[in-house]
């Protein structure tokens, strides 16, 4: 074997022993440092008021939802991350003979407190979130608009790659439309589902 042929043979040698060492599910110390996380989830409650406000009237309806949003984490210290997420949602009104159907968007932004516990087993996250909504009501044209809120999440990692996750929702989001202004206040979204990190 050629020397250039030796070098290259005894670097991917070393190269794919490396990367298996750093990937050692047994060696907690080799997965200190996984400072992106990616969690996607389905959102089964969240209570919530909607203000719908058109020419000739203004209505008001309770309501509930179900959901889905995926997001991205990334780490920059080990005690704050920068999240951003995806997220739709479809609103069930209560006690309504004829409610309007209704679509939310969610593109939002967060900065969140983080602490790991159990040995980074668990971690908890907190922190506020705002970005963009949009709503579609009936046959209307869309209304884009703000959305702000506070999330507190727990993550109880499985292995060290992958885990659950499960967060606590609080949020407000009003949007504009030629026809229609409309607001809502979730009072406590609960979002569950699966989490990985590398």
């Amino acid at each position: 074997m050629s020397a250039p042929r030796s070098a290259c043979a005894v670097g991917l040698v070393l190269a794919v022993a490396t990367n298996a060492h750093a990937h050692d599910p047994d060696d907690p110390d080799a997965h200190r440092s996984m400072p992106n996380q990616v969690t996607a989830g389905v959102t089964v409650v969240c209570p919530g008021w909607y203000q719908l406000s058109s020419e000739p009237a203004e209505t008001a309806h309770g309501a509930t939802c179900i959901g889905a949003s995926i997001a991205f984490a990334r780490e920059v210290t080990r005690a704050f991350e920068v999240r951003v997420r995806a997220a739709y949602e479809r609103p069930f009104f209560i006690a309504q003979e004829e409610p309007p159907s209704l679509h939310v968007w969610r593109a939002t932004v967060a900065a969140a407190l983080s602490a790991y516990r159990l040995g980074d087993v668990l971690t908890i996250t907190v922190g506020p979130e705002v970005g963009v909504a949009g709503f579609a009501v009936d046959d209307r044209s869309p209304a884009w608009g703000l959305a702000f809120g506070w999330v507190v999440g727990v993550r109880p990692w499985v292995t060290y790659h992958a885990g659950l996750f499960a967060e606590l929702g609080y949020g407000r989001a009003i949007a504009w439309s030629d026809e229609a202004t409309v607001e809502s206040s979730t009072l406590g979204r609960v979002t569950l589902g699966w989490a990985d990190r590398f």
